[in-house]
């Protein structure tokens, strides 16, 4: 006798939950609450699953983290959260995942003498990532306040870097993204911004306050990318510079002033300067697209 095939999908399928059991149900993310402690941060990422949420409660957290998973790192509740590194490491937050989120906390503590540039924050060749109201902080004698280097598609938001020998923020190496600084604070630091190596349309910097850095905007090598919006102010040399292998840019609408040398200093060829406004500059760009 032949069976329909209906029923016969439907013994099978009944044949297969008697024999193997019912299939497991996905893991649901999970909301994981860290508080001070011993490797407090680090123990709640190994036990930590794809996907969780680590909520970190006010403290100063004297740790060096590698993310090695796609999870979730937020401050919550009253109080600030700090992420040392007491200068004994060269990165304090080693981003080795994609699909990680760091969300309202300082971190601060890298030093030299590790084998590598001190970072504070470092997100080096993964596919995606997310950092927002974040603050880095130079305490020892590190390079860099955020590291983003040969990513995917990251969005750098609404956090501040100051105080740092290289640049507040890095964007470098950037063959995919697209990578998007918007409305962050970036001041102190020999240069504010730096945006290196990166192919065409790659990298963003949107509506960003660039202030009293010796550069403010640094790009070198790199063609074809969007600085838009952003004040560049008091840089004790120049307040966006673009270097001679770097054409093609758009910058739009950038308020620039108050630069010790020049408020523009463009070496490139085709960069386009359409509405933005500075006093000195070297040579004085085109102005429109």
């Amino acid at each position: 006798m032949k069976l329909r095939p209906a029923l016969a999908a439907g013994l099978l399928g009944a044949w297969m939950l008697a024999v193997l059991g019912p299939a497991p149900a996905a893991a649901r993310p999970r909301r994981i609450d860290v508080f001070r402690g011993t490797d407090a941060l680090a123990r709640a990422i190994d036990r930590a699953r794809a996907g969780d949420v680590l909520r970190i409660h006010r403290g100063r957290y004297r740790e060096v983290l590698e993310i090695d998973k796609p999870v979730t790192l937020k401050a919550v509740g009253p109080g600030r959260v700090i992420v040392d590194g007491r200068c004994q490491t060269g990165i304090v937050i080693d981003v080795v995942s994609s699909g990680v989120t760091l969300k309202g906390f300082t971190v601060q503590g890298a030093t030299g003498g590790f084998g590598s540039s001190p970072i504070e924050v470092n997100f080096s060749g993964v596919s995606d990532g997310r950092v927002r109201r974040m603050v880095f902080r130079d305490t020892c004698d590190a390079e860099y306040g955020i590291n983003v280097f040969g990513t995917g598609t990251m969005m750098v938001r609404q956090s501040v870097a100051h105080g740092f020998s290289d640049a507040g923020i890095y964007i470098g190496g950037i063959s995919q993204g697209p990578v998007t600084a918007v409305d962050n604070d970036a001041y102190g630091s020999v240069q504010g911004i730096i945006v290196e190596d990166s192919i065409p349309g790659a990298v963003a910097l949107l509506g960003n306050r660039v202030n009293g850095n010796t550069k403010g905007i640094f790009v070198h090598n790199s063609d074809g990318e969007l600085i838009q919006g952003n004040l560049v102010s008091g840089s004790a040399e120049y307040g966006i510079h673009l270097d001679a292998t770097s054409d093609g840019n758009s910058i739009l609408g950038n308020p620039i002033s108050s630069s010790g040398v020049f408020d523009v200093f463009d070496e490139g060829a085709g960069n386009c300067w359409n509405g933005t406004t500075f006093g000195t500059a070297s040579p004085n760009p085109p102005p429109t697209c």
